[in-house]
């Protein structure tokens, strides 16, 4: 029997108890006794009262943080202490409180409800109440037992589709907001949806969901295949929504696009600011629509302005446009090195990205994924000098100009990239903390090494004697010594293909280390590391003998050759 149930016998035969015995007598045989010795208490929790009578001095305790007892003690006779329980809005729970008297002692249970809002389909959660509920979560963390919500949809990131058979959408109080998201669920009845002639879902609908929710990242949402769609009204309400509620730009943009939709809207709708330093925006549309905002290339610090989108009868909704403060690092042209980006990240507070996109230039050192399905997307690890050390994650980025990748070899080990996106401090379940270009980021620019073959054919169509005019990045694999001079602070060796001694190999002269430094480091590399480095191409010719060399360069990456 649920404790909901059985609380008010509980409080019927307390007071029936009180009435009855007003001068209650102990037991014979303990020193010690109360009455009753099971009380109950509501969610929303509260006092009860209890008659103790001893032979003796007792005291009174609980291990339960959520009860408090007064008084504590007592002398010989009777006494009544008074237990308060604090609101429960978990499970339901009892806490054994203990009567110790000489040798003797009684055990009083106080048994409270459980709050089970949420867990009926009659009585589900708002939207804003899930968030809630979630917001208490670690970061990771699921309910454990399911819950149902009910909202209007706001936006669709994926709607049912007979592929995978689930659909991503967020669902707000009012139908504009993206306060909860409903992650991946399956469709009515707890089933795949497979046939594209039942009903899709749309922006204005009005759901309840079922499943266990979970807090991921600060993102409230259900948990991932453990939801399912429970009812679908579609909606006639007038609703304005958008799929960019806020935008960060940088301080060098001078533009920037916010989409909105109107559904069942009686007339277009309107946009309104107060920010000053907008010099432009689009002020009316209709339905589906674009809002074009323009405005200076901010030389100060960062600037906000909010914008307000009404039609008659739908719920207003708020724009956010901010333009990050003026810098001069981490650019288009003028990039973060790895380090400097690692700095900017160690001064966020845990789990937040930059407020705008940055530039980051690093090697790749070491590719964990790359997806070349549905999602597009690749998570790699890039360095300054192509070390496994002080990385930054490049999670679920896109190839160059955003687009998917649709293929493993897009990206390899010593590209040099320039990645567009924001950093975050990503903080993992076990609490350590990982270094990354937030999801969502896209390469910028990629410098691929020419490999040592297509170096020694550019050589070939060289006059002897010659240096080429640009500069190249050429990877391969050091073949022989190192040839490390700690003293001249450069270092001569020999790159192939392949690492085999009897292969083509490319002279690399007299080159320097990382960002044209001397060597100092007699160990820097070794025969069978892979290496990419910079310099010029030349056709040298001494005794009428040819040496295809690599010369005036420094070391981009070294990748150890165990790592590769």
């Amino acid at each position: 029997m649920k404790l909901r149930y059985i609380l008010s016998f509980f409080v019927g035969a307390a007071l029936l108890a009180a009435c009855t015995a007003e001068n209650p007598v102990a037991s014979p045989d303990l020193a010690v006794n109360a009455n009753p010795s099971i009380l109950g208490v509501g969610k929303d929790g509260g006092s009860v009262t209890v008659q103790v009578t001893a032979k003796a001095d007792w005291k009174v305790s609980s291990d339960s943080t959520w009860v408090s007892i007064t008084p504590s003690s007592g002398s010989a006779g009777s006494s009544t202490i008074t237990i308060t329980a604090l609101a429960n809005d978990g499970d339901e729970r009892q806490a054994p409180v203990v009567l110790k008297a000489g040798k003797d002692s009684k055990i009083v249970t106080v048994m409270q409800e459980g709050d089970i809002h949420g867990q009926l389909e009659n009585d589900p959660l708002t939207c804003a109440e899930a968030a809630a509920l979630c917001g208490k979560l670690n970061s990771g963390e699921t309910t454990g037992k399911k819950y149902y919500v009910q909202g209007i949809i706001s936006d669709i990131v994926e709607e049912f589709g007979t592929q995978y058979g689930n659909a991503t959408f967020w669902i707000s109080d009012n139908g504009s907001d993206k306060t909860f998201e409903v992650y991946r669920c399956l469709y009515l009845g707890n089933v795949k949806y497979s046939n594209t002639a039942d009903q899709n879902i749309s922006v204005g609908d009005k759901v309840v969901v079922y499943g266990i929710l979970m807090n991921y990242n600060g993102t409230a949402e259900t948990s991932q295949n453990n939801a399912y769609l429970y009812k679908l009204s579609a909606g006639t309400d007038p609703v304005l929504s958008t799929k960019t509620p806020s935008i960060t730009v940088g301080a060098a943009e001078t533009s920037a696009t916010f989409e909105v939709s109107g559904k069942h809207l009686t007339e277009g709708w309107k946009v309104s600011t107060t920010a000053d330093w907008i010099t432009d925006y689009t002020k009316s549309g209709e339905g589906e629509g674009k809002i074009e905002v323009k405005f200076d290339a901010n030389t100060g610090a960062e600037r906000t302005a909010e914008f307000t989108v009404s039609s008659a009868g739908a719920a207003d909704i708020k724009l956010t446009l901010i333009q990050a403060e003026y810098q001069e690092n981490g650019t288009a042209d003028k990039p973060y090195t790895v380090a400097e980006a690692l700095e900017v990240i160690n001064g966020l507070e845990d789990g937040k990205t930059t407020a705008a996109d940055v530039f980051t230039k690093g090697v790749i050192v070491k590719i964990e994924s790359v997806d070349t399905g549905s999602y597009g997307n690749a998570t790699y690890l890039i360095s300054d000098n192509g070390s496994t050390e002080h990385t930054i994650k490049v999670f679920r980025g896109y190839y160059l100009e955003g687009e998917k990748f649709t293929a493993e070899d897009q990206i390899a080990v010593g590209d040099v990239v320039v990645i567009k996106g924001k950093l975050q401090k990503y903080i993992e379940k076990d609490g350590s903390m990982t270094p990354e270009m937030a999801a969502k980021n896209f390469i910028y620019s990629l410098d691929r090494p020419m490999d040592v073959a297509a170096a020694l054919a550019a050589i070939d169509g060289m006059e002897d004697g010659k240096t080429a005019d640009d500069q190249v990045l050429v990877k391969g694999i050091v073949t022989g010594e190192s040839g490390i001079d700690t003293g001249y602070g450069n270092a001569t060796f020999k790159l192939t293909a392949d690492g085999k001694a009897e292969s083509p190999a490319l002279t690399v002269f007299r080159a320097k280390d990382f960002g044209n430094e001397k060597f100092t480091n007699a160990e820097a590399f070794k025969d069978g590391d892979t290496v990419v480095v910079i310099g010029q191409l030349q056709r040298y010719v001494k005794n009428g003998e040819m040496t295809p060399e690599l010369s005036k360069g420094w070391m981009i990456a070294i990748i150890p050759a165990k790592a590769e």
